[in-house]
Order: C-alpha cells, then sequence, then structure tokens
C-alpha cells in the first residue's frame, strides 16, 4: 500500500495515523472450519459479497458484471440478511442483468443468523469488494475464513478500510489502483492455473490473520496509548509557542 498518499485535506480534525492498522479484529466464536476452495470441487469460481447494500453502488455493480461475463461459468453469492426484502433484493438482481449477467449466475442469500452467515463463506472462493465504500468487517471476517477480499483502492477513508486491514496481512497484491486494474485481477486470479495457489493461501489465512496486528490487541493498546500521549503532548507544545 502506498504510504506516500495523504489524504489530511479530508478532515476538519488533525489527522494521527496509527503505524500498523485502524482496527482490531476479535474473531467469532462460532466461525466454522475452513473449508477447502470450492472451485476445485465445482471447476468453476463462485465470487462472494457479504456487504451491507448501501455499499453496493451502481459502480460495484457494473464493475462486478463485467468480472462475471468474463470469467466462464463464474457466479456470485451476496450473502446479507437485508435481502429477505424483496424489492431490494430483485432491484440488485435487475441492474446485474441490465448489465448483461445471466440469471443464473446470481445467487442472493438472506441468511438469518451468524452461523448461515459463516457457512456461506463456505461456497465461495474471493470477495469482491464495494466501492466506492468498501468493507471493513466483512472484509476481516472473511480472511478469517480463509477467503481473500480483491479491493479498489478509493480516494476517501471509506474507501480505503479494506486497504489497511489487507496490508496488515501481507496481501497488498490484492489491493487494486484502478478499475481496470480490479477487473483483470479478478480474471487473473480466476484462471484455473491459480486454483492451487488460492486453495493453499485459504489454509494459510487464518494463521495469517491470528498473527497479525488485527489481532494483536497488546500491541494495539500499546500504539493508541502512544498517539494519546503524542496528541498531549503537541497540545501542550502548541499551548507553550
Amino acid at each position: 500500500m502506498n504510504k506516500n498518499i495523504h489524504y489530511e485535506d479530508q478532515f476538519i480534525e488533525q489527522v494521527w495515523r496509527l503505524p500498523d492498522v485502524w482496527v482490531l479484529f476479535t474473531p467469532p466464536e462460532n466461525a466454522i472450519k475452513v473449508a477447502d476452495l470450492p472451485a476445485l470441487q465445482n471447476n468453476f469460481i463462485t465470487f462472494g459479497c457479504f456487504h451491507n447494500p448501501a455499499k453496493v453502488s451502481h459502480k460495484t455493480l457494473q464493475l462486478w458484471a463485467e468480472v462475471l461475463k468474463k470469467v466462464q461459468n463464474s457466479k456470485l453469492i451476496w450473502c446479507r440478511g437485508e435481502l429477505k426484502e424483496t424489492a431490494l433484493a430483485e432491484k440488485f438482481r435487475n441492474e446485474l442483468l441490465q448489465n448483461g449477467v445471466l440469471p443464473e449466475q446470481i445467487t442472493l442469500f438472506a441468511n438469518s443468523n451468524s452461523d448461515e452467515y459463516f457457512q456461506t463463506y463456505a461456497k465461495v472462493d474471493f470477495v469482491l469488494d464495494t466501492t466506492p465504500v468498501c468493507g471493513g468487517t466483512t472484509t476481516c471476517e472473511a480472511l478469517y475464513m480463509g477467503v481473500p477480499t480483491l479491493t479498489l483502492a478509493g480516494e476517501l477513508m471509506s474507501g480505503r478500510l479494506s486497504c489497511s486491514i489487507l496490508h496488515a496481512v501481507g496481501l497488498d497484491a490484492w489491493i487494486c489502483q484502478s478499475e481496470q486494474e480490479y477487473i483483470e485481477n479478478a480474471i487473473k486470479i480466476s484462471q484455473k492455473d491459480n486454483w492451487q495457489n488460492l486453495a493453499h493461501l485459504r489454509q494459510q489465512l487464518r494463521q495469517k490473520v491470528v498473527n497479525s496486528p488485527l489481532c494483536d490487541s497488546p500491541r494495539f493498546a500499546e500504539n493508541f496509548e502512544a498517539a494519546m500521549w503524542g496528541m498531549w503532548e503537541k497540545f501542550l507544545q502548541e499551548q507553550a509557542a
């Protein structure tokens, strides 16, 4: 991730950057065992989405459609409780169809509990992130379930949360800087000769997450304490000037 990019002008407040990651993740107690890569059994790629519908923009649907059209026999599973609202689900389904996606490629699943939610991760090969607002908690959960997220780095903080999370677990290659790169990388990752690498990564990811700054609460607390003292000392210096 490019650490030389600065977005301080987006905020009224002065920005203070934590050294590792912006969030601390506590693994869910009811998460099931990481499943084998579905593609190896299905013989096709299944993309996943677990995001709040409010994050699924027209641009997101267009990008998903381009990927689904270009990856032969691919499918998309979108799992989210809010999709129980029939009108909402049909709205998204129709927009995907209007963008050239085939009906059999789309599964919109309204999970009724967290067990169904985590079980659905066993059915997807990797997640396609949303834009311009990306995943946060869902990205952490997906990684813990062995499912990497392909993200498009946004211009605002709300579009770069996944970037920080992926960087924390060493998956910078899954961060795209343009829409074209997002589409091309999705196609490349989906190629059959990459499935074994994806399967290997899947089995490593949970331990990567556990060993990363995402789950290191003492390290996060130390960084946060240092930030608080740093802010206070800077305030005192400014008052004395």
